[in-house]
């Protein structure tokens, strides 16, 4: 999934089911379906949905939603899958950039520059 400023976020993988009877043995199939499309959602779009279940909602890890909720459904998931891109690459390299600051505050180059700022600033 692209964004206008990020590419590639997250995959969300989709299929949809047009029968009268929700069979078990979807789930498993789907997901490794999604792991070998590389998927980080999976969305079970159905006629039919698990006895146990009156509207959307996961099962063993799957998104599963009739028809008329697949939208509203597609729009949270997506929005979600950005945002958790984004939180990811902010993450990213932290450790890093703390440890080059952290080097930066305690030698002696900016130590120097600190007094020299000093002494300017007492004249």
């Amino acid at each position: 999934m692209n964004t206008r400023n990020r590419q590639n976020c997250g995959k969300i993988y989709y299929e949809s089911k047009r029968t009268k009877d929700f069979q078990s043995s979807w789930i498993e199939k789907f997901k490794a379906d999604m792991r070998d499309k590389g998927a980080d959602v999976g969305v079970l779009v159905t006629e039919a949905m698990p006895s146990n279940m009156d509207r959307m909602g996961i099962v063993d890890g799957v998104w599963i939603c009739n028809y008329q909720e697949f939208k509203g459904l597609c729009a949270v998931l997506r929005e979600s899958v950005i945002q958790l891109s984004l939180a990811i690459s902010s993450q990213e390299n932290k450790g890093d950039k703390m440890n080059m600051l952290y080097d930066f505050l305690t030698s002696n180059t900016f130590r120097m520059q600190i007094d020299a700022i000093i002494k300017a600033l007492l004249r």
